[in-house]
This record gives structure tokens, sequence and C-alpha cells, in this order.
């Protein structure tokens, strides 16, 4: 690869945005591969580039995935394993779908909800109290609130159908931590837990909670997350995994491309960046 195409949107509510880019324009300097970089907001969408295989591009936040749909082709190096890539969900919930069918282990999940009282009933016997519901298109734990009765569940989802806003409801797991895994070609390359605290926020503590960095993950998480990435047609992703404090069973919550690989190296201390552009020149696809 001697160019990396770097696309994020200005307008974009994506955490260290800069950051992330500075990150990346960095790595790339270091690996001698020029950066280009494209805001979604002002890119001139009739004039676009004809990517090759001397190209890699890569969307690295929230908010530009529609200038990626128009720079992506067959010939292009990504982090997709085949054309035309995860690009096409606009929402990782959307994404979820495609992993049961291929045999990741999930929570429970009604992928559309409902306020209508026969349906939702149905959906209670399914997934039990408590249950997660969950909007789609927040990030960072916006939109995600765990509900305790179905009072609670049908005065919500009568709010979300007012406002025309779609949501799914999901199987709670209660668990003492989150794992986020980030895994290139297979290769785990940082690991950390977010603590759960019994009695409090689960979706705070889930985002923003204490960080314990795992160096040797257990092989049942890992392989769980490294199979979701490669399930997801991915080469690189973040994976969320929550494990069942009673069972010991893992389950992927999400796999998040894009993702904030830099919060990521402020927490483990390794260049992801660095990782990722090496990645990109070593792809299996290059020429």
């Amino acid at each position: 690869m001697k160019v990396l195409h770097c696309l994020y949107n200005s307008a974009s509510d994506s955490l260290h945005l800069q950051e992330r880019l500075t990150a990346i324009q960095k790595a790339c300097e270091s690996a001698q591969v020029e950066c280009l970089v494209y805001d979604q907001q002002t890119t001139d969408f009739s004039d676009l580039p004809v990517l090759t295989r001397a190209d890699g591009l890569y969307n690295c936040a929230r908010g530009s995935r529609l200038l990626e749909c128009s720079m992506i082709n067959e010939e292009v190096l990504t982090l997709y394993r085949n054309f035309p890539g995860t690009s096409v969900y606009r929402d990782s919930n959307q994404l979820n779908i495609v992993l049961e069918k291929r045999g990741i282990n999930t929570p429970k999940t009604i992928h559309c909800g409902t306020n209508d009282p026969q349906l939702l009933k149905k959906y209670v016997e399914l997934l039990g109290f408590p249950l997660v519901l969950k909007t789609f298109g927040g990030s960072g734990g916006v939109g995600t609130m765990v509900v305790e009765s179905y009072q609670s569940l049908k005065s919500l989802s009568d709010f979300l159908v007012s406002r025309q806003t779609d949501f799914l409801l999901k199987e709670f797991i209660p668990s003492d931590g989150v794992f986020r895994i980030t895994a290139i070609n297979g290769e785990v390359v940082t690991s950390f837990k977010r603590v759960i605290q019994p009695k409090s926020d689960f979706r705070t503590d889930a985002i923003y909670g204490e960080i314990q960095l795992y160096n040797n993950i257990s092989d049942d998480i890992s392989e769980l997350a490294i199979k979701a990435i490669e399930k997801a047609n991915l080469y690189m992703a973040g994976v969320d995994v929550i494990v069942h404090k009673e069972t010991g069973t893992p389950y992927v919550l999400e796999v998040n491309l894009p993702a904030n690989f830099y919060k990521e190296g402020q927490y483990s201390g390794v260049d992801v960046y660095a990782k990722m552009i090496h990645f990109f020149k070593h792809h299996p696809d290059r020429i």
C-alpha cells in the first residue's frame, strides 16, 4: 500500500476524532505511507478518486459511511475480507443479525421493537426481566437502558414509537464486566475489561467503568472474538464480549468498525493504528 485514504465526518459525534486522525497520520508517516484525509462534509462526490490495489481505504469514525460506500471498490485494500464489506450496514446492531445467522453466540434479541401489548408480552416471555432496550444509532451508551418491569417497558416503547425511533430488545446477561478485544487478522492486539460494579448504572459502567487490562485473555473469549470478526467479514475490529457470571458463557455484544482505536491505545500502551498500517502494507490482497 502506497496511500491510505482515511475518511471521517467533521459533523460526527465520534469521540477523540482529531486524536484519531493525528494518530493515523503519524502511523502512516512512520511507515512511509502517504495519508490522504477526506471529510464527508466537504468532499466533492462528483470527483472522487478511483482507488487501486496500491491504495488502502479506512473509515476512521462514525458518520462517513456514505463516503466509504462511494469510494470502495473491488480493487482497493480495506479491512473487509470480501467486497463490499460491512460499510453497507448503518449500525452495528444490524450486523448482529448476520452474526446470529453465522453461529456466533449472542444474547437473545428482538431486533424490531414495538409498543404492541401482545407482542411485548410475548417478547418478555422470551427475554425475561431485566432486559436491555437499545435504540439504533447511539454510541457511548447513549440510547441503552436496562428495563426492570413491563410498565416501564410499555412506557418507553410508547414514547419511542411516537418519536419514530427504532429500537431493539435484548436479553440481559448478568456479569461483572464487559471485555473489549481488538484483533487484526486473527491476532489479539489489545484486550481490557470494563468493570461493572454491583448496584450501579450498567450502561455507565459498561462504557465508562474502571479499566482492567488483560495481557492473556482466556482462549474461549479470544477465540469467540476472532471468530466474530471473521464472520462479520472483517480483518480487524473491536469486539465487545460479556461473560455470564453464573454459567461462564461468553456472548458477543457488538463487533465495532469503525472503532475508537486511539482510546484503546491510550488504555493499553499499544499503537493500534501502527499495527493497522502494518497490516495494510502486508495485506493478503496487496499487489
